[in-house]
């Protein structure tokens, strides 16, 4: 009887729930394919399936990239209203997505994972491959706005580098600047050995001395002078060598050609004039860098006051805007109010004005006589105090007049 009564109540208090298999196989493959997917809430185990399914399925279109005319909005917690209305707008969506299996209502709120899976599936592989397209996008531009607002220390040091190296490659080519190089065409011959070391001096830098020697006329008496010199120098030579030790009559170079060849007065006013204008050269390009320096910090402040006006310029214009806004709401407002007094029957503004006017009236007699009330309340309170104390004082004196005649009355007794 016991054992009987027993096994009844355990049959009441437990209850044969079956799952279909293949339905919560389903159920673990879609949660798996939309985790791998990227969206990471269907892992979470205190949301119901529904929740999950759903979430996945509403990122997924929305990561599509493609335009719907149905709003799309999930939350977490929904009521039966909300749910419903959410399952048959993802219906309509999967039609514009062109999506190649059908999919009711009533299987989403049922959760008939047989036939959300292949749903779920071709989402998550549109899904994907949108995002393969637009990820180089997203990245790109995501990359060049961090580089627009922020700067890493790297980006600090290489700047500077870049200004440093830039400033030495101004001085390097400054001072390597280009200059004309003459040389000698294949097959030339000159003339004569003036020429041959005209065009010499000329290959290795000899052009000022060439210029400088045309340039001198007013020096021609000592130049003559030197040449006279040469001369005999040159006649002593050729006396005192003897004619084992010259040269072939091809090889030999002539008096008047040694004279017109050699110049040492002319040289050495050359190599003069060459370094005044190498001295001078450099003091003008030690100048010119002074001035490109100050330019440079010149140009440097100017940006800065150019971004300062441009910040206070951008503050300016949304001030301005914002201002803007403000207006147009407020004569918005005038306008409705004018379009509403125009409307409304005076006769009946006149009326409300005089009920309220009213209204006024009696909200402010009803304040003076609760002020009254409250008054005469307190002053009645006061008197009943006053009687209350009176009461006890003199039932105070009535019981001490009795014990007197009790006491009285009991000494004649005695007596």
């Amino acid at each position: 009887m016991g054992t009987g009564a027993k096994s009844h109540k355990l049959s009441r208090e437990e209850f044969d729930v079956r799952e279909d298999e293949e339905q919560f196989a389903k159920l673990q493959d879609t949660i798996d394919l939309l985790v791998a997917a990227g969206y990471f809430r269907a892992r979470l185990k205190a949301l119901p399936p529904f929740d999950r399914v759903i979430g996945g399925m509403v990122w997924c279109i929305t990561l599509c990239n493609r335009s719907v005319d149905i709003d799309l909005f999930y939350s977490e917690n929904s009521t039966i209203g909300q749910k419903i209305a959410l399952t048959e707008r993802v219906v309509e969506v999967l039609p514009q997505l062109k999506c190649p299996h059908s999919l009711e209502p009533h299987q989403i709120q049922g959760l008939d994972y047989i036939h959300i899976f292949p749903v779920v599936q071709w989402l998550v592989k549109q899904a994907v491959e949108a995002k393969l397209k637009r990820g180089d996008m997203v990245q790109n531009h995501a990359t060049y706005q961090f580089g627009r607002r922020f700067h890493l220390p790297e980006d600090h040091q290489l700047r500077a580098q870049k200004v440093a190296h830039a400033k030495n490659y101004g001085k390097l080519k400054s001072l390597c600047f280009p200059l004309r190089v003459y040389r000698r065409v294949e097959g030339f011959v000159s003339k004569d050995l003036h020429e041959d070391i005209q065009c010499t001096l000329m290959e290795y830098g000899g052009r000022i001395f060439a210029e400088q020697s045309k340039q001198q006329p007013k020096e021609s008496r000592r130049i003559s002078e030197d040449r006279e010199s040469i001369k005999e120098v040159a006649k002593d030579v050729q006396e005192c060598l003897p004619m084992e030790a010259v040269c072939s009559e091809k090889q030999r170079i002539s008096t008047g050609a040694l004279v017109h060849i050699i110049d040492t007065k002319a040289l050495h006013e050359a190599s003069t004039s060459i370094s005044t204008a190498t001295c001078v050269r450099h003091t003008d390009l030690d100048a010119v860098r002074s001035r490109l320096v100050e330019a440079e910090q010149e140009l440097l402040k100017l940006r800065n006051e150019e971004k300062q006006i441009d910040a206070e310029l951008l503050e300016a214009n949304e001030l301005s805007s914002s201002l803007q806004r403000e207006i147009e709401g407020v004569e918005r407002r005038i306008a409705a109010h004018l379009d509403f007094e125009q409307s409304i029957d005076k006769a009946l503004l006149e009326k409300l004005t005089q009920l309220t006017t009213e209204h006024d009236e009696m909200r402010k007699r009803e304040s003076d006589f609760k002020a009254a009330c409250n008054a005469e309340l307190s002053r009645m309170q006061q008197e009943l105090e006053e009687l209350s104390v009176r009461r006890q004082e003199r039932a105070l004196s009535v019981g001490f007049n009795r014990s007197i005649f009790r006491a009285h009355h009991c000494l004649l007794l005695i007596l």
